[in-house]
């Protein structure tokens, strides 16, 4: 119920919160829309590489012993974890990976192994593709933290 006198609507200071808001939320969602498919198609590659990175890392956690992820970046494929399936990166996606010399069992295989306290041999796996700017997952040694960087 009004009084008399005024009407109903919004003050000035409500608008301009409406519209803060709207901006922020623009803000943040142009540079995902801005990174085209290529980019799309690297960000949804490393999010299920970290995803695995981080089951591999968890499986040696839970069995208090340790647990290898393999990639072979010629071939375009990783394992997640010595008796897991075989998986492909997608066709144009050009990967290269770095990781500790004492899991390279051949100059085309890269580990990276994690230990049961949770630290990791460490390592990358660097995704590019196109025009896009490239992807890195990253494995830190001392914690064995899996992050994406771009």
């Amino acid at each position: 119920m009004s009084r008399a006198g005024e009407t109903a609507g919004f003050t000035l200071v409500e608008l301009l919160v409406v519209l803060l808001v709207i901006a922020l939320a623009l803000g943040a969602a142009i540079p995902f829309l801005a990174r085209g498919p290529d980019g799309q198609r690297l960000d949804a590659v490393a999010a299920e590489l970290v995803g695995a990175l981080r089951k591999v890392r968890a499986d040696a956690i839970r069995s208090n012993g340790e647990a290898l992820f393999i990639v072979a970046p010629e071939a375009r494929t990783w394992r997640a974890g010595e008796t897991a399936e075989l998986e492909n990166f997608p066709a144009n996606v050009v990967v290269r990976a770095v990781g500790a010399r004492s899991e390279m069992p051949t100059e085309h295989l890269i580990g990276i192994r994690f230990f049961a306290d949770g630290t990791s041999t460490g390592g990358g796996i660097t995704l590019e593709e196109g025009d896009a700017p490239g992807v890195r997952v990253a494995v830190d040694w001392l914690t064995g933290r899996v992050q994406i960087e771009r």
